[in-house]
């Protein structure tokens, strides 16, 4: 829905203020859009980093997304780069995440990108002592905190929520000072 979005406030000068992460939303150079949080493509770039500086080693599994994402692409390459095997995977629906019946046959397991961490993690890290839990995360939230508290082997990645990013009002009145639409500009005021 985003992208189709892009292609009018792009034709009509409009500012697009997005929650959208799927990297294709600004690699063609549309204008003018505000990201409030990162590319998913990102995401996964750093969750490859964590997991080779910190379970290179260990035997890894990962719960892709049942229908393929850029996230679930981009993590792929990204462990293949750092030559870092895979033991287990699987493409599991998100909507219904299970725990992988193979859990205990790793040490580090990496998740698909969640709008919120399974009900099931906490339990999982505690069954099964010598597995690392791996959580990407769109948003964080305090909600995951709650969950995974005293955890020692869970681990959240995630781009961070729209308030840390500081500039954005600096943002949205450069844009305002280019010519964004009077309507536009009454829907910016008020969400600030």
């Amino acid at each position: 829905e985003a992208l189709a979005v892009t292609r009018i406030s792009s034709a009509e000068k409009i500012l697009m203020i997005t929650l959208a992460t799927a990297p294709e939303l600004t690699q063609e150079n549309r204008a003018p859009i505000l990201r409030v949080i990162g590319r998913s493509d990102t995401l996964a770039t750093m969750v490859a980093d964590f997991v080779a500086a910190n379970f290179g080693n260990k035997a890894l599994g990962v719960q892709f997304a049942e229908r393929q994402t850029a996230f679930d692409t981009t993590l792929r390459r990204g462990l293949e780069a750092k030559k870092i095997e895979l033991k287990q995977s699987e493409a599991a629906p998100i909507q219904a995440l299970q725990p992988p019946r193979w859990a205990r046959d790793v040490q580090a397991l990496i998740l698909p990108l969640l709008n919120s961490v399974p009900p099931w993690a906490r339990e999982i890290t505690k069954e099964n002592q010598g597995l690392n839990l791996v959580i990407p995360q769109i948003i964080i939230r305090d909600e995951p905190s709650r969950v995974l508290e005293g955890l020692q082997n869970a681990t959240i990645i995630s781009n961070p929520w729209p308030d840390f990013f500081t500039t954005a009002k600096d943002t949205i009145a450069r844009e305002m000072a280019v010519g964004t639409t009077e309507s536009v500009r009454f829907a910016i005021r008020n969400t600030l």
